[in-house]
């Protein structure tokens, strides 16, 4: 099976504290934000302009966004699951 990639190119993205942003990956492939906090906001993108400059962001970022790829993870531990067999 041949993978598709999207067109989209990844980016580093500035979030705030509730999104779903593996706290592993904080600093190293995004920055967060809190809410109604404009110099937190400021901040978070200054940090993502720095990882956008960054020659190895867009590996970081597949590698981080790889444990949700549909069909690398997703669906086959999905079949996994439906078959009875042990999800890892």
């Amino acid at each position: 099976m041949t993978r598709r990639r999207s067109s989209r190119p990844l980016r580093p993205t500035p979030r705030g504290p509730s999104s779903s942003a593996s706290s592993g990956n904080r600093g190293r492939i995004g920055a967060l934000a809190l809410p109604d906090d404009v110099p937190s906001l400021v901040a978070a993108i200054e940090h993502g302009l720095e990882l956008a400059r960054q020659g190895d962001i867009v590996e970081r970022c597949r590698a981080a966004a790889e444990p949700f790829d549909w069909e690398t993870s997703v669906a086959p531990r999905l079949e996994q699951l439906y078959a009875g067999t042990r999800v890892r």
